[in-house]
């Protein structure tokens, strides 16, 4: 019995259980990565999709963002702190989206849609007077205002997009909805 030959082949063997294990540990890897970034989009767009219905959770809201996306400097202090905490929760939001995307958590397009919206609340004339105030205490808040200002995408303003968002006429507004600001 040739012993070197014996190990030769034991050697060989081990090897190809090296390489085999390497390949299936990747493809492992590269699935809970998949698996990781799935997950992690499902959950930010629940979070997302949360921030933008409560938008409309109800009339004096909703008319606030209408006014304020016009001037927001115009609106009463109330108003300002409404639409301020409406339109920072969707900035924030943003901000994870951010952060999930530079761990590679979170795809591309999502990011990049997630982006536009933003950028077209934030165009807005009173989105704008809102954004340079609250730009300087927000994690990546001075590149979104470069962003917003630039508009590298061309994105239309938000009540462009979507004409609702335009304040109606003062004769078409909910009764009682203008005076519990």
């Amino acid at each position: 019995m040739n012993w070197e030959a014996i190990g030769a082949v034991g050697e060989v063997f081990g090897g190809l259980i090296v390489m085999i294990s390497v390949v299936y540990l990747a493809i492992q890897v590269r699935q809970s990565n998949r698996h990781a970034e799935a997950s992690a989009d499902v959950a930010w767009m629940d979070g997302w999709n949360q921030v933008l219905n409560g938008w409309v959770e109800d009339d004096v809201t909703i008319e606030t963002l209408q006014a304020g996306f016009e001037d927001f400097d115009g609106l009463p202090s109330k108003q300002q702190a409404r639409f301020q905490m409406k339109i920072g929760a969707m900035v924030n939001h943003w901000v994870l989206a951010d952060q999930l995307k530079s761990k590679g958590l979170m795809a591309e397009k999502i990011f990049d849609e997630a982006t536009d919206v933003v950028t077209a609340v934030l165009s807005t004339p009173g989105g704008l007077q809102y954004w340079e105030r609250d730009a300087a205490a927000t994690p990546n808040g001075a590149w979104l205002l470069a962003h917003v200002k630039e508009n590298p995408r061309g994105v239309p303003m938000i009540t462009e997009l979507f004409p609702w968002w335009v304040a109606d006429d003062p004769s078409d507004q909910v009764p009682g909805a203008g005076s519990s600001s």
